[in-house]
């Protein structure tokens, strides 16, 4: 792993810890949500109900991915960073359909880096193995 996918992969990490959430009558960044969540240790799992649910199933979706990706970093294993890579849409997604299609646009850099990242890896693995795979 080169410095300029590892700084593209720790942006993507920190662009998923800022998507902005909808709370009660404020907005706030997804890792206040996890911090909290903790705290209260109260939690209500549901993908559509009551919106403040649905934000502490998507933290909590959000931190398991963000989880694996810091395994990432350190085991650099592929399954490690796919599987933190679907469990970070899949909180993303939850959380766009449960808080409604604002939330698109509060996690625009989250979506737009995850793409590039995706992309570069996709070229990566192709170009490793599509080479060994010739001759």
């Amino acid at each position: 792993m080169d410095s300029s996918y590892r700084k593209l992969l720790i942006c993507t990490l920190i662009s998923s810890l800022i998507v902005v959430v909808g709370i009660g009558h404020g907005a706030v960044p997804i890792i206040f949500t996890e911090l909290i969540m903790f705290k209260n240790l109260k939690f209500q799992f549901s993908f559509n109900e009551e919106p403040e649910a649905v934000v502490t199933t998507s933290s909590l979706i959000f931190l398991v991915g963000q989880i694996f990706w810091l395994f990432y970093l350190a085991k650099k294993k592929w399954v490690l960073f796919w599987l933190g890579f679907a469990i970070l849409w899949f909180g993303f997604i939850v959380l766009i359909r449960g808080e409604g299609g604002v939330m698109l646009f509060f996690g625009l850099p989250f979506a737009i880096l995850s793409y590039i990242l995706v992309a570069r890896s996709i070229m990566s693995i192709r170009t490793r193995y599509g080479e060994d795979a010739e001759r």
